[in-house]
């Protein structure tokens, strides 16, 4: 375990990316100053007043008072913390399941390698180590046994699930998926008639979904929650990490095994194989995760958890199967593809040979966001459009500066129209009349449109000025907007410098575009 403890670190340790945390610190910082939760927003001049049930807030005012005290290298602790937190609680479940020891370093292994993509200081984070610590709960001393007495519905457990999932309601929505695992633990035992069981179960998902409608937003996160399910499929153009996972994803792979061994064991009658509500509510879990995280990749956390703890009870049972699981070369085959994964999927400092920082800023736009502030005396003022991935940042570095859009769900339907209006200049066109931005902010992408750059035929000269220019964006204020002698000191006529000066720069900035707007 020792050597699958020193590979998964550098994954760990992954410096902060997550352009959202900038909102996030917004609204911690919000809640601290007013002693109240937000209910509407107030960061755009787009949506402002729109309803806002912030369902993340007590991880904002966590990331608020550390950053506060300890800056970036903290919530980059934070971040660590949670995530090995969250794997100390997969190692427990593995021992819960019964899973054979020798096989515990390559399961590690591949569960690092399902989180390596959302290595970040996220809410997410949180609801990967309910979720697994649950699943853990419930397999182990946690669970009823047939013939221990029935506790009453007020027992200290029920109460407990309830505390627990209220407090995971004001975490993040992930909470949906722990509630899943309770539902089909109530399913099984009651499909198998084993009554206490049953019984024991209904009440801890009684107590959950309970719980869940005792914070300060009540059943408005359940409204939340189902219209996000709703959206996803607009989710899926604007948003990356809702789509399906790329042939290159764990998911894949751990799906294909999983199949595999499900197929050997039901099909071959696996020797030792001992069935019942156990077996029916790992593979219906697996099942149901496996579908999800078809659609969304940013469920495939989840799925590894439940896809690998399955494995290893089914391991524990399967002679054969184990034998050759526990074969010398495994491991260190094992070792070598996840550090070859890493290193190349991931941004990790150790594994890429760069300088190791708590934030590295490739999703954000911090060179014209310091710009934006040596000029905010005449552009502060200025309704501006920006890509939604850029909004978080903009709000937290300038304080006074209104946001067009942010990765919060009240800006979906927002981003959605973006990227539809993004598909061509006269669409683009009839966006800005909609919206009447007076300052824009596009990627400086390296692409070409109709003979010229595409910002030529996007951002017409007799309506709009170009006065900024960096390896990420391109900045211009609508003429008339600004006062003549400083558009004079900082228009640009046409940007004539060598692209492949900064090739490197503007590749990376361009990976971090939506799809929709490439």
């Amino acid at each position: 375990m020792a050597v699958a403890f020193a590979a998964v670190a550098p994954v760990l340790l992954i410096p902060i990316q997550n352009p959202d945390l900038f909102w996030h610190l917004s609204a911690g910082g919000w809640i601290w100053r007013h002693r109240a939760l937000p209910r509407a927003d107030w960061m755009s001049w787009t949506l402002p007043g729109r309803p806002w049930v912030d369902f993340e807030w007590l991880p904002e005012i966590l990331y608020s008072w550390i950053f506060g005290r300890w800056g970036m290298a903290g919530l980059w602790a934070l971040k660590a913390a949670l995530l090995s937190a969250a794997g100390l609680a997969f190692l427990k479940l593995l021992d819960a399941k019964g899973a054979p020891k020798p096989v515990w370093p390559g399961a590690f292994l591949l569960w690092a390698a399902a989180i390596a993509h959302q290595s970040d200081l996220r809410p997410d984070a949180i609801s990967l180590l309910a979720f697994t610590a649950q699943l853990a709960y419930l397999e182990n001393g946690g669970a009823l046994r047939q013939g221990a007495p029935v506790f009453p519905p007020l027992d200290a457990e029920l109460i407990g699930f309830a505390a627990f999932y209220a407090l995971w309601a004001d975490c993040h929505a992930g909470l949906a998926l722990g509630l899943l695992a309770l539902g089909l633990h109530f399913f099984w035992h009651a499909l198998l008639r084993e009554k206490e069981m049953a019984r024991r179960s209904g009440l801890r998902l009684a107590a959950g979904l309970l719980g869940s409608a005792c914070g300060p937003y009540g059943l408005a996160l359940w409204r939340v929650i189902i219209q996000h399910a709703g959206a996803s499929a607009g989710l899926r153009q604007t948003v990356l990490e809702w789509r399906s996972p790329p042939l290159a994803r764990p998911f894949w792979l751990l799906a294909a095994l999983a199949a595999s061994v499900a197929a050997r064991r039901f099909f071959a009658k696996t020797p030792g194989r001992k069935g019942g509500s156990r077996e029916g509510i790992d593979l219906s879990l697996m099942i149901l995760l496996g579908l999800l995280t078809a659609e969304s990749r940013r469920l495939e956390p989840y799925f590894a958890v439940a896809a690998l703890a399955a494995l290893g009870a089914w391991l524990a049972e399967d002679a054969a199967l184990l034998s050759w699981a526990r074969r010398p070369f495994v491991f260190p085959a094992l070792l070598a593809g996840f550090l070859a994964f890493a290193a190349a999927t991931t941004r990790s400092p150790w594994l890429s040979g760069r300088s190791a920082k708590p934030f590295d800023p490739v999703f954000v736009c911090r060179r014209t966001a310091e710009w934006l502030v040596r000029n905010e005396t005449e552009l502060g003022r200025l309704p501006a459009f920006h890509l939604w991935g850029w909004g978080g940042y903009l709000g937290w570095r300038l304080p006074g500066f209104k946001i067009f859009a942010d990765g919060r769900y009240i800006f979906h339907e927002l981003n959605l129209e973006t990227s539809e209006a993004a598909r061509s200049p006269e669409a683009w066109g009839r966006f800005l009349d909609r919206w009447r931005p007076q300052l824009a902010l596009l990627p400086n992408l390296p692409l070409s449109f109709r003979g010229g750059p595409f910002y030529r035929a996007f951002m017409p000269r007799k309506d709009w000025a170009l006065v900024y220019w960096d390896s990420k964006a391109l900045v211009f204020v609508r003429r008339g907007a600004v006062t003549k002698p400083w558009l004079r000191r900082h228009e640009y006529r046409e940007l004539r410098d060598d692209p492949r000066r900064h090739a490197g720069e503007i590749a990376q900035a361009y990976s971090a575009i939506p799809f929709s707007l490439k």
